[in-house]
């Protein structure tokens, strides 16, 4: 048996793996130049410093997939506290929310005006329910506008570059749901046991980047019955009616490939999926994947001659003042990436593909980002040497309105083929943490190994996919 795996990322170098480890001849393909996908860590600036995309880090949750992660990161990998905080009201707070902390910085008018509406808006739901119909109309109904802005109205905005008003409820059930007052309060008032599930969390991380996972299980498929073809294009996707046989594609150096399978998996974002099947002339249509729209990232690394500017892991900077989302200081997570005497800050400012922002020089995102930094009190941009800016143009799904239609329309498509198993956080159009695509990934390998076939295999990513974007599991 043959299997074509689209995408090096955490899901489907994992998928490769375990089809590999099973004796199943597997072929990777990934148009990065590096395992990982936008998981990867890679050498920048002058090749001295590695750095990643983001970064990312991992959540200790399964066993299975913890095991298969420990296997990989090296005897140097650390259980971690997070270490975050907020710029939002010209103050800086821990994240998630300290209640006490937030008591201490806002006014008691400010404070007295967002709890009156909170409450008001929490009795409002009971007798009188607004319609829910948008990330905004969901999220005032459940936390009334005072808090809904504090929290995370301008940020949306910012981040998904247009009104949450024009973003689905789908997309406030995943991200908002256990953000609850009433948490925070049993935090504060003594109940210390129950954590905050979705942000009250350890994590692991690699002293070399997150990155050397997925390169070190590179190295693994290739020395078992796998290649991994990583700076290559694909080229187009050939069928039978309504089974996958080959996938044409053109390595790094530019030679052109024709390579037969069994059986497609993909982890690359569905548009490029549906232009690959378009290409190699299938009969396979996925019309629906051309309206997933996606959001890209600007990721401007500013340079230190000093081993640490701030203390903490990463900032979000919620505060209109700010154009950029988020700043980290990654050597504050691997003390190894960069080298004695220096650090680099990462500020992300998000982005699609021909707007203002993903169009700028790079010497202009750097002044941006040298405004952001005077505008923060433990940042001095004086001492900032110089700047590296790379971009990703399809970091995060935009779940629009009418995304929900387009996803399941997909999957229909996707699951009338006999051999597509599309997967992970682009195959599936998720929000997934690497944990999540490394678990898809065992499970996608799963199916193909025990001949599940197509149909069960895209029941089950349904009901995840609900699972995720619905906040059932």
């Amino acid at each position: 048996m043959r299997v074509a795996v689209l995408g090096a990322g955490p899901c489907g170098i994992t998928a490769g793996l375990k089809l590999a480890e099973a004796g199943i001849e597997t072929l990777i393909l990934d148009r990065l130049p590096f395992a990982g996908g936008a998981s990867a860590s890679r050498p920048i600036g002058d090749g001295k410093s590695r750095m990643d995309f983001g970064p990312h880090v991992f959540h200790v949750k399964n066993p299975e997939v913890n095991k298969l992660f420990f296997d990989y990161a090296g005897s140097d990998c650390r259980i971690k506290k997070r270490n975050e905080r907020i710029l939002v009201c010209g103050g800086l707070f821990n994240y998630p929310l300290d209640i006490m902390e937030v008591l201490k910085q806002l006014t008691p008018g400010y404070i007295f005006w967002m709890g009156t509406a909170f409450a008001i808006a929490r009795v409002r739901r009971k007798i009188f329910p607004m319609k829910e119909d948008n990330f905004e109309s969901w999220g005032i109904s459940h936390f009334g506008k005072p808090l809904y802005e504090f929290t995370c109205g301008k940020y949306t905005e910012k981040v998904w570059g247009m009104r949450p008003c024009y973003l689905s409820e789908k997309l406030a059930q995943q991200k908002l749901k256990d953000l609850r007052l009433r948490d925070i309060a049993s935090k504060f008032f003594g109940n210390r046991s129950q954590e905050l599930k979705q942000y009250w969390q350890d994590y692991a991380y690699p002293e070399d980047g997150i990155g050397i996972i997925f390169e070190r299980m590179a190295s693994a498929i290739s020395s078992r019955n796998g290649r991994v073809e990583l700076g290559a294009k694909l080229a187009g996707i050939e069928s039978n009616g309504r089974k996958v046989t080959a996938i044409n594609y053109k390595n790094f150096e530019g030679k052109e490939t024709h390579w037969e399978c069994d059986a497609l998996v993909n982890t690359i974002p569905l548009t490029h999926l549906a232009n690959a099947l378009l290409e190699g002339s299938s009969s396979i249509k996925l019309n629906s994947a051309k309206n997933l729209k996606y959001r890209g990232l600007a990721l401007i690394n500013a340079f230190f001659d000093m081993n640490q500017v701030m203390p903490y892991d990463w900032v979000y900077l919620l505060d209109e003042i700010f154009q950029c989302n988020r700043v980290t200081e990654q050597k504050n997570m691997g003390s190894s990436m960069i080298a004695f005497g220096k650090t680099v800050l990462c500020f992300e400012l998000a982005a699609t593909p021909g707007d203002a922002f993903w169009s700028a020089p790079d010497d202009v995102l750097a002044k941006i980002v040298k405004s952001d930094m005077d505008k923060i009190d433990f940042i001095d941009s004086s001492k900032c040497k110089e700047f590296y800016v790379t971009r990703l143009d399809e970091a995060y799904p935009v779940y629009t309105l009418d995304f929900n239609k387009h996803i399941e329309e997909t999957i229909k498509e996707l699951a009338s083929s006999e051999n597509i198993f599309s997967s992970g956080r682009q195959g599936l159009f998720l929000n997934n943490d690497i944990h999540d695509s490394m678990e898809m990934g065992i499970n996608t390998a799963r199916h193909i190994i025990d001949k599940l076939g197509t149909a069960e295999w895209y029941n089950f990513a349904w009901n995840y996919i609900i699972g995720k974007i619905e906040k059932k599991k």
